[in-house]
């Protein structure tokens, strides 16, 4: 109460007096009366009056200046009415009247024409300290009106919280206090209270007068997974809205009573909706239950006010619950839990986190030490929560099916944290010299520069139009059960070093050439064939090699010691003579007719090359005279193609392969040694190698020959492709980091290459702008959720090469191969755009694979990296482009299949602060400090991830052949 209520009830009696009164006293100072006369007073409104509005008792002033505001009620006119303001300091417990006669005057004002004064400059408030203030109504140099007595309190400690949280004001649960209708006993049972009821466990309901500001409280317990829990549903018009901050207080303490071994309690709020699980398990969050947030460790026995972080609600709720837990594992921990307080607020949730040292510690600022808690020392509590599903967390921001929805999100989702000076003093150029490289950084990536002009001349080759014969019978029904809805698979592989190496070797079936010796390439024994065969035969155990998987598959083979010309012609032969007359097409016990009526090609790394530039020019044959001339008219099979999926695809070549290529007969031969046998062959005869490389697929690899010779027939494919990158910590660093796979990479390819990427291969990598700042102290983007052999690694390729305050991307600019929701300020544009694309090319999933495990997709963990074997298993949705879903390449399903995961580290700190209180009633009316313990939970660091569901046992493999092409 206070003493606005108090002139209202002046003017409820003054109307409900007779009307043989002529004149009522009414004493609320307990020394000067205010008068009324009947002819003063108007039953709906008193006339005049002014009544205070803000600053008021309820709540601290925290702004140093505040402005005074309150309203006048009068008739008749008003144009000539002036207000005086005069404020006083104010002491505890002293009569408010003797305050305005005997104390200091801070402000004196008079004249002022408006109904607020702003606090005047100069004058500097005590930082706790009380103050009294009063306006009078004058009109025509009579005061007419003068205001209530009103009290208020600043508190302008630099603290890290907003005190106003701690002010009740406007309650959106009722019973506060957990007093009203309160019996001891077990909540729902022989306990109760009103408007609160037992959500899960035993709650049970104390009444020792021993409350935190009442009698009555409840008292809670639980471990990590289970435990007590309470809940309110909110009345009509009190409940959470959509988009809506809000603050979450409540008294809490906790309690040893010998025995729970835990030494401190964490109470956690969830809003919901409907009703909770039952059996007694803390709820995890779906569809209908959020979590609001979780308090500090509390650790004292006394009652302490405990300040939850400010929650967003991601959509209407109407029932809050609170249960207790601790951060350790199955110990169990006990709580008294008072006054609950949810509100509406003008916060924002946590941002900004503590400063930190060199070492990642929160350091405790020194303004806060005249507040810290003498008996409750800071601690900080690091874990990780699933928050849920991504599409019900942030559907209220906008449309999170494509995986651009971060653009209408605050940049909340990762803060804190230190780069470690390892990475702030790595020298690449060191690294270099000592491998033996005596080149810069700067001079081995330039090697990415040469243009197709610096290329070794391939020997000309003349192909003959490809035999299209007569196709079988159509009459083969497909089981729509099966992978792709039962569509025939066409496997198209990758670079083969082992070809390199035999080749050098003197295995002469490897020197065999397209179309000289078609037999080793269609032949069951063929050196080629059998190679492709082997290239694929884990990935087609995995996902063909099933009772109930029926699809026909077959794999095409290509020698990578010739050009890609050579290695388009062989394919689109050999998809040919398996669409005519079924050969190479497997089961071989099956029915092969009309094998591909329908058919979907999945290829890794060159193969996705192979695969374009082969389709491309399948339909370009149907009017062109040229490629009519080398292939025929084999437009029929890129018509033929449903789509095209990419697994590591090399739609730009790799810089490796221009580093082979370019030095391979400079004076830096050695250079070229120590990068081929680093990546093909560890053991090999090099000078008869480079001719070999020469001649080979690898000069069409070689990024500005791929893209200047091949990328417009890349961009011109007419089959969609869908891609499945790789981002991969380990490989060859000394190489990665030098710009030879600019940015992110699987250790042979840049993921701006996978994710077909049409930016110039010269602007790589693509990236995206963070905040002004040096590159290197960019401890945002330094992954801290992982292992540092992982995040290290990462760290390295998307800073170095990217600019003063920019960060190399993934496929999506908003999220890491981990999973990392990355702190992008803006992406950046044409020439740098992550989202760039070739024409009808379709980013799908990213992932922490690397290149050597290739389509060998058996295993959950896509290579241990150095030097401690940490797992990389993390798939990420990389969705740019609703087309995917509305074109039936991918399965709706998955838009909906991303969760959230915080890794988190926050300190909780008690402080012991003034809480301001006023009495009006029994008069005279008092003003005091209540100094509390405060508790607040302040972050340290925060890592939020976004991943597809199942990421731990599943890889890209099974998201593709689970999820796309549905129908």
């Amino acid at each position: 109460m206070n003493g606005q209520f108090f002139a209202r009830l002046g003017t409820f009696l003054l109307c409900a007096a007779t009307l043989a009164a002529q004149e009522i006293h009414i004493n609320r100072s307990g020394t000067t009366p205010l008068i009324y006369s009947l002819d003063d007073v108007n039953c709906l409104s008193v006339t005049p009056r002014v009544d205070p509005v803000s600053p008021d008792e309820r709540c601290p002033v925290t702004e140093s200046a505040p402005t005074f505001t309150w309203d006048f009620a009068a008739e008749g006119d008003l144009s000539a009415v002036t207000y005086n303001l005069k404020v006083v300091e104010l002491q505890e417990d002293q009569d408010f009247n003797e305050a305005l006669e005997l104390n200091p005057v801070v402000v004196d004002a008079t004249g002022i024409s408006e109904t607020s004064y702003d606090w005047p400059a100069g004058v500097v408030p005590q930082e706790t300290g009380a103050y009294l203030w009063r306006v009078e109504a004058v009109n025509n140099g009579d005061v007419v009106a003068t205001g209530t007595l009103t009290p208020f309190a600043f508190f302008l400690a630099d603290l890290p919280f907003d005190a106003r949280e701690l002010c009740c004001l406007e309650n959106l649960l009722q019973n506060e206090g957990l007093s009203d209708g309160i019996q001891a006993g077990p909540l729902d049972g022989v306990g109760t209270l009103d408007h609160w009821s037992a959500a899960y466990g035993s709650p049970t309901v104390v009444d020792d007068g021993d409350g935190c500001e009442d009698a009555g409280y409840v008292r809670i317990s639980g471990d990590a997974e289970n435990g007590d829990a309470i809940q309110q549903t909110l009345a009509p018009g009190m409940t959470m809205t959509q988009g809506s901050n809000y603050s979450l207080t409540c008294c809490a303490r906790l309690v040893l009573d010998g025995l729970e071994p835990a030494d401190h309690v964490v109470l956690r709020a969830v809003a919901f909706n409907g009703s909770l699980p039952g059996g007694g398990a803390h709820p995890g969050p779906a569809a209908d239950i959020a979590w609001i947030g979780a308090s500090g460790t509390i650790t004292s026995v006394e009652w302490t006010k405990v300040i939850f972080p400010v929650w967003t609600a991601n959509k209407d709720f109407d029932n809050i619950a609170i249960h207790a837990m601790t951060a350790d594992g199955e110990l169990l921990a006990t709580a008294d839990i008072d006054n609950v307080c949810l509100q509406v607020t003008n916060s924002e949730p946590i941002c900004t986190p503590v400063e930190t040292d060199p070492q990642g510690e929160a350091i405790i600022q020194p303004q806060w030490q005249g507040y810290l808690s003498a008996t409750t020392a800071p601690r900080t509590d690091e874990g990780s929560q699933d928050n849920g599903f991504v599409h019900d967390l942030y559907d209220y921001i906008g449309e999170t099916t494509t995986d651009l929805w971060y653009e209408n999100a605050p940049d909340c989702f990762t803060q804190g944290g230190t780069v470690p000076e390892e990475l702030e003093t790595y020298d690449l150029d060191a690294e270099l010299q000592a491998m033996g490289i005596p080149l810069t950084a700067a001079e081995l990536g330039g090697l990415l520069e040469r243009d197709e002009a610096d290329m070794p001349v391939a020997v000309p080759q003349v192909f003959a139009p490809i035999d299209v014969g007569t196709a079988l019978p159509c009459d083969y029904v497909r089981d729509k059960d099966s992978r792709f809805d039962g569509r025939d698979i066409i496997f198209i592989h990758g670079l083969d070093p082992t070809q390199f190496c035999d080749h050098v070797s003197g295995d002469v079936r490897a020197r065999e050439t397209w179309p000289a010796s078609p037999g080793q390439f269609m032949d069951q024994n063929g050196y080629f064939r059998q190679r492709a065969r082997t290239y694929w035969w884990t990935h087609i155990d995995t996902y063909l090699n099933h009772p109930n998987i029926h699809n026909r598959h077959m794999v095409v083979a290509y020698s990578c010691n010739q050009g890609l010309r050579a290695a388009v012609h062989a394919v689109l032969a050999q998809i040919a003579a398996a669409m005519d007359t079924g050969q190479n097409v497997e089961p071989e016990n099956g029915n092969t007719n009309c094998f591909a009526r329908e058919a979907v090609i999945v290829s890794h790394s060159a193969g996705a090359l192979v695969a374009d530039v082969a389709m491309a020019i399948a339909a370009r044959s149907a009017w062109d005279p040229l490629i009519q001339a080398e292939f025929g008219n084999v437009s029929y099979i890129a018509n033929r193609m449903r789509a095209h999926i990419a697994f590591q695809g090399a739609f730009n070549g790799s810089g490796l392969a221009a580093a082979t290529v370019s030095v391979m007969n400079s004076p830096l031969v050695h250079v070229a040694e120590i990068i081929s046998r680093l990546v093909f062959c560890e053991t090999l005869n090099f000078n008869a190698l480079a001719p070999v490389i020469n001649q080979s697929i690898l000069v069409d690899l070689v990024p500005a020959v791929t893209q200047s010779r091949w990328g417009w027939l890349v961009n011109s494919t007419p089959v969609p492709t869908l891609t499945a990158a790789g981002g991969h910590p380990a490989g060859l660093p000394v190489l990665q980091h030098t710009g030879l796979l600019p940015g992110l990479d699987d250790g042979v390819l840049s993921m701006d290459c996978q994710c077909a990427n049409s930016n110039p291969v010269w602007s790589n990598p693509s990236n995206f702008h963070m905040t002004g700042i040096p590159v290197f102290d960019h401890a945002r983007l330094l992954d801290m959720g992982i292992e540092t052999s992982r995040s290290w690694p990462y760290f390295l390729d998307q800073t170095i090469n990217t600019g003063w305050n920019r960060a190399a991307a993934g496929c999506i600019a908003y999220n890491s191969p981990t999973g990392m929701v990355q702190p992008v300020t803006a992406v950046s544009p044409w020439p740098h755009n992550p989202h760039a694309r070739y024409n009808n090319h379709f980013s799908f999933i990213q992932s922490a694979a690397d290149h050597n495990s290739g389509p060998d997709f058996d295993q959950r963990n896509y290579k241990g990296s150095s030097p401690n074997g940490a797992v990389n298993s993390e798939e990420v949705r990389a969705v740019t482009d609703n087309f995917a879903y509305t074109s039936g390449l991918v399965h709706p399903d998955i838009a909906n299949l991303v969760r959230e995961e915080r890794k988190e580290r926050w300190l909780s700190v008690t402080f012991h602060v003034p809480i301001p209180r006023a009495r009006f009633w029994p008069p005279p009316p008092r003003f005091w400090f209540d100094w509390r313990p405060v508790t607040i939970r302040t972050l340290v660091w925060r890592r939020t991830y976004h991943r597809l569901q199942n990421w731990q046992d599943w890889n890209m493999g099974d998201y593709v052949y689970v999820y796309t092409l549905p129908n």
